[in-house]
């Protein structure tokens, strides 16, 4: 018998799967693991029992499709899996007391639905059109509000050729702006919102029927005429005021949009790579082969906020690299083979201003003859720890980044400038040196009279008390080790990020979900 799947979060009780006898070890992970072997999940999610159960641990695994749900339960129920003691898998019963309101999947879910069962190239989806509306609240409303309002309507065309299926899906996200927010962040955040809205409602309209042989048709399926999907693009991108669209279908916060290519082999990024992710924030391609960052290797991405780069190939960042990317606020450079930053590499025309944290460890670093990088405005954490610049580049970064918080040196170069502390403490108010238990027992790591920090001691002395007169901020200079918990390598393992309090969460730190989403990873030699 067919089956239908609709792009809604799946409520049935045929759908949802009751794992009992887990063991206090056990972790959502594992048993995303053994469950998503017969189809795609929708959640998996670990219980404690009731108090008057028999102490322990349930699991409550939800599937898509109520076949597949079946299959698992018929395959895994009394095997022992990932722990001692066999699992009770059963399908769960229990009778809800109200009926349940179908809610929309969010935009990810939808892209990842369609991903199982189209393919990653059985669809595609574009903007006709992206507004802002604000304009056409009344003026005595929002003077009257402490937040200003921002209103966007987004119309999207999702296509499914090979079923020759053309839809759209219409959305107005209106999120509050506090006053202290950068409008441009604001402005990009609820456009991002409307976009992933209007995606969610166009997949809403479609039905995925799953046949017995396996087979997917796919069905247009709508509760009424939709005006929309009858006016042509020139219409539609004429399109202004907006009467009768509610915002009651919008999620309260947006959804984070992840690429994951960890680990693959890929060598090379084609030029349109990117055009169907224009939302994503964090691209994720630590260990791979990538040699280069040319401009173009990440046109396409407009949102992009955190650049996971680590342990690859890279020798050369290209002039104007990051010009595509005008939000970036993470860079991780770690474990390459850079050994100089040339001219124009982060030159771009929105200068790089959201840009806070760059990690350039374990590269033989030794030239750095951008201006630009100097330059950048925002940068709050450079991380030079493990690299071979010398007392040139150290005196740069001294001399024009006053924005500096915290700069991670290579352990000799840091150790030298200890020797200069009771010196460099009378700037004390500007400077700080962290040199603790590192460089004892290390005195002969500057002990060379020929060694360039030495000879350059008095120009050092001199920029720093420049320094003093223009920043506001302290910078604190800590060696390498105090940045680095593990030693980096090419194969893309066990490396980890300082633990910065004033970040928002680096791609290490929320990929480990996206790498379950087959749709997302891939094993390829060139991405293109």
């Amino acid at each position: 018998m067919a089956e239908v799947v609709e792009f809604c979060v799946p409520t049935g009780n045929e759908t949802t799967l009751l794992v009992l006898g887990l063991e206090t070890d056990a972790s959502e992970h594992a048993l995303y693991e053994a469950f998503s072997a017969f189809g795609l999940l929708y959640s998996v999610r670990i219980c404690r029992n009731a108090p008057v159960a028999r102490p322990g641990y349930h699991a409550l695994v939800k599937f898509y499709s109520a076949r597949d749900a079946r299959r698992a339960q018929g395959a895994l129920n009394q095997q022992c899996l990932f722990q001692k003691s066999p699992l009770k898998v059963c399908v769960y019963t229990r009778r809800k007391r109200f009926p349940q309101q179908v809610l929309a999947l969010n935009s990810y879910k939808c892209q990842e639905l369609a991903n199982h069962y189209l393919g990653f190239n059985g669809w595609s989806s574009h903007i006709i059109t992206l507004q802002n509306v604000s304009g056409f609240e009344e003026e005595e409303m929002r003077t009257s509000s402490s937040c200003q309002q921002l209103k966007y309507l987004c119309i999207q065309e999702l296509t499914i050729p090979q079923h020759r299926i053309r839809t759209r899906g219409v959305s107005v996200a209106e999120p509050n702006v506090d006053t202290n927010q950068e409008f441009l962040m604001a402005t990009y955040r609820a456009q991002k919102l409307a976009a992933q809205q209007a995606l969610s409602d166009a997949f809403q309209k479609i039905l995925l029927v799953v046949l017995e042989n396996g087979k997917i048709a796919v069905e247009f399926s709508s509760t009424q005429e939709d005006l929309v999907d009858c006016l042509t693009e020139e219409e539609l991108r004429g399109l202004i005021q907006v009467t009768d669209l509610t915002l009651s279908q919008l999620s309260p916060k947006g959804e984070e949009e992840i690429l994951d290519f960890t680990g693959n082999a890929i060598s090379s990024i084609g030029k349109q790579a990117w055009k169907a992710y224009p939302w994503t924030e964090h691209l994720v391609l630590k260990g791979n082969g990538l040699s280069q960052v040319q401009n173009t290797s990440l046109e396409g991405l407009l949102m992009l906020t955190h650049l996971d780069l680590s342990c690859n190939k890279i020798q050369v960042i290209q002039r104007k690299a990051f010009e595509v990317v005008p939000f970036l606020r993470f860079i991780n450079f770690s474990g390459n083979i850079l050994d100089r930053i040339s001219h124009g590499a982060f030159e771009a025309w929105h200068g790089m201003q959201f840009l806070l944290k760059l990690d350039l460890t374990h590269n033989p670093l030794a030239v750095i003859e951008d201006d630009y990088f100097y330059g950048l405005p925002s940068l709050k954490i450079l991380d030079l720890g493990a690299t071979e610049i010398t007392a040139k580049v150290l005196m740069n970064i001294l001399r024009t980044s006053l924005q500096l918080k915290s700069l991670f040196l290579p352990k000799k170069m840091s150790c030298c400038l200890c020797r200069m502390k009771k010196d460099i403490e009378i700037l004390r108010d500007t400077v700080k040196l962290d040199c603790a238990n590192e460089c004892n027992g290390r005195t002969n790591l500057c002990a060379e009279k020929e060694d360039p920090l030495n000879k350059m001691q008095k120009e050092i002395m001199k920029v720093l008390e420049i320094r003093k007169m223009n920043a506001s901020r302290t910078l604190t200079i800590m060696p390498e080790k105090l940045s680095q918990n593990t030693k980096l390598n090419h194969t893309g393992n066990n490396v980890d990020n300082p633990n910065i309090a004033d970040l928002p969460p680096t791609p290490f730190e929320i990929s480990q979900g996206v790498k379950q989403s087959e749709s997302r990873r891939f094993s390829a030699n060139q991405v293109d």
